[in-house]
């Protein structure tokens, strides 16, 4: 009797990610969430990080700034953990030279994407680009499908060159898939791709989950502090200076703690504000630990064209913890309206943090929070771009 064996070969899941995030970013953002629940998922991951001007990258190295490590950025293609890469890109001229960046430095990046696809041994691999200008990498890497994961609208930054509009426009016409983490930008997005999905933003939920955290340590730096009104995240261009100095004048019996990068933000500002503390960046696992000491997470963003379209991952990260949350009337934070307590008018704002400071806080609210947080956390928004990745 003869016996037919069969042999199949498994195709390898293979994923590249053009992310717009440097990987030792302190604060993590979609991108590192994304191409992390990618890789629990079984897929080998090469996370490309955006393109550095070289001499800015050297400058960095030589004044020895403490944002990132850059000294690891020497080794071009790092190995994280098995199956999981990352390659440093750079270019050649400043940013000020656009066109000669666009044209000559992508076609140099391409070459090198190509390189190190090779050397890893990705065939078909899955595209997810968060580059606004990132048009040209579109169909140049074998790829079974792109998706390009909107997160930001671009038009809105101050200073940004007007071309990336055009270039992103260029790029949404050319992706399988878009997904956007706002509802505004859908909007914006859909008339150039029909394939356009709300895929809302989340949080690390279960690093805060408060059954988790509520028995840690107390961080030397919060000892002696009194109704900690907390924030996370990277503390730059999006804070209402004038807001904060307001509440500051206003409250006295309460300590603000901001945690997270500084950059574009000017602590001068708040320096005779003995209740105003700003950390600094912290380790993401041990943020849990400030977080649990957070009387209060506030939100206090400036309500612009950047940030109408701004979904803050600290928002489902503090419904994890149940402890309220007061914020600016950001467009999508509205949608929670139930849960976050939301104030446009810096009155208000003032009136209903103090009543939060007291104890004025419903159980109601903190339930829905936690519930909301527990659906919706990075595996089920990386299971929701593999969907559009393969429709």
């Amino acid at each position: 009797m003869n016996t037919t064996v069969i042999v199949m070969k498994i195709k390898r899941k293979e994923l590249i990610m053009l992310s717009t995030a440097y990987w030792d970013e302190p604060s993590w953002t979609n991108k590192q969430h994304i191409a992390t629940e990618f890789h629990k998922k079984g897929y080998s991951v090469l996370y490309i990080e955006p393109p550095l001007f070289i001499g800015r990258f050297l400058l960095n190295m030589i004044q020895k700034v403490k944002r990132l490590p850059w000294y690891k950025k020497l080794i071009l293609l790092r190995k994280i953990k098995k199956g999981f890469f990352v390659f440093s890109t750079f270019y050649i001229f400043p940013a000020r030279f656009h066109e000669l960046n666009y044209r000559l430095g992508t076609s140099l990046i391409l070459c090198a994407i190509r390189m190190v696809k090779l050397l890893l041994g990705f065939s078909k691999p899955y595209l997810i680009n968060y580059l606004p200008n990132g048009a040209r990498y579109i169909g140049q890497l074998s790829e079974r499908s792109s998706l390009y994961d909107c997160v930001d609208e671009y038009s809105g930054m101050a200073g940004i060159d007007p071309r990336i509009v055009y270039l992103e426009q260029e790029l949404l016409r050319k992706v399988d898939a878009v997904a956007v983490t706002a509802r505004g930008l859908y909007e914006r997005k859909k008339p150039y791709n029909s394939n356009t999905h709300i895929v809302h933003n989340v949080g690390n939920s279960s690093l805060f989950d408060r059954e988790k955290i509520c028995a840690l340590p107390v961080p030397i730096e919060l000892k002696g502090m009194r109704n900690i009104v907390g924030f996370i995240g990277a503390v730059n261009f999006k804070i209402d200076i004038e807001l904060m100095k307001y509440l500051l004048d206003n409250i006295s019996d309460a300590d603000f703690v901001f945690i997270g990068p500084v950059y574009d933000f000017n602590p001068a500002d708040f320096k005779e504000y003995g209740n105003f503390h700003l950390l600094g960046s912290r380790p993401l696992d041990r943020l849990p630990e400030y977080v649990s000491n957070f009387k209060i997470g506030i939100i206090p963003y400036l309500v612009n064209e950047y940030t109408k379209y701004v979904f803050p991952l600290k928002l489902f990260e503090f419904f994890s913890a149940r402890i309220p949350v007061i914020a600016t009337a950001l467009p999508e934070i509205m949608y929670y309206k139930d849960i976050a307590h939301i104030e446009s008018q810096r009155e208000k704002f003032l009136n209903t943090l103090k009543k939060l400071i007291c104890g004025e806080i419903t159980s109601e609210r903190l339930d829905k929070g936690y519930d909301v947080a527990s659906k919706y956390d990075w595996s089920w928004r990386a299971n929701e771009l593999e969907k559009l990745l393969r429709i």
